[in-house]
């Protein structure tokens, strides 16, 4: 069965997710505003991409991203909170217009429900954002994270997710610390789905990498360490990872855990 709980299409186009959100059960609260409710669409979403046969229904790509909605006047914009790419829309009628050539409109369901499907004769792609927050930063996955920059940073702000579930899984992770004003990602490869047990690294079938911006900004190669990951009501990632940095090949540590929602690795 298709995983069917959130989705959407851009040139960002790949949004993906599920979760909770506040919300009209209908678009008349939206159409009511004065301001034309755009205010009610700010925070964070989930997009959920979700790509299937047309003939048998059969999904062959997930893919599930952090998307947030800031008010500009009378528009909106989606920025992806991972790669920081965005597109400005408009709504009207209870559609999303992108301004931008080659984004897909979206369908107002409520202001915490956007939806749409894209038809390509032999696949489609159903697309759905839901929206989890009212907070434009906010923070998707629990974590418990020390980064070492030299210093120690663990007092993230927001924290976005990306997941693609095609065959192997792909995993990003980016946090922010507003007050030292950096920002970390991850970027790990599993051969096939997510599974508990402890894997190495450096390691032929798995791939991690990242970055750091800081005051300089670097891109963390060559990992030494682990990574265990253990399942109860969430899907945790425990880290104790050391990175070469590409400027002057000194070590940056990365350890603790990461706290995921178990949808993220969902594939029904």
């Amino acid at each position: 069965m298709k995983y069917k709980m959130c989705v959407m299409g851009m040139g960002l186009m790949a949004l993906a997710g599920c979760g909770g959100g506040g919300g009209s059960d209908s678009t008349e609260d939206f159409e009511r505003n004065g301001d034309g409710g755009l205010s009610a669409f700010e925070g964070t979403w989930i997009r959920t991409n979700d790509n299937y046969y047309t003939a048998n229904g059969q999904t062959f790509k997930l893919r599930r991203q952090t998307i947030v909605v800031e008010q500009e006047g009378d528009q909106l914009r989606f920025t992806d909170c991972i790669e920081g790419t965005s597109a400005v829309a408009t709504v009207d009628n209870n559609t999303v217009t992108f301004l931008s050539a080659g984004i897909p409109s979206l369908q107002v369901v409520n202001d915490a429900t956007l939806q749409s499907t894209l038809d390509f004769g032999g696949a489609k792609t159903d697309v759905v954002l839901t929206k989890v927050s009212d907070e434009t930063e906010y923070r998707i996955a629990d974590l418990d994270l020390e980064v070492r920059v030299p210093a120690v940073v663990s007092n993230w702000d927001q924290v976005c997710v990306e997941t693609v579930l095609q065959g192997s899984t792909l995993i990003k992770v980016k946090t922010v610390d507003n007050a030292s004003a950096v920002s970390v990602g991850l970027n790990i490869v599993l051969s096939g789905a997510v599974s508990p047990g402890q894997y190495e690294f450096p390691s032929a079938t798995q791939s991690l990498d990242g970055y750091l911006n800081s005051a300089q900004d670097v891109t963390l190669l060559n990992p030494t360490g682990t990574l265990i990951v253990t399942e109860s009501s969430t899907t945790d990632f425990l880290l104790d990872v050391e990175f070469e940095n590409d400027v002057d090949s000194t070590l940056v540590s990365v350890d603790g855990s990461i706290y995921f929602d178990p949808v993220w690795f969902a594939n029904d």
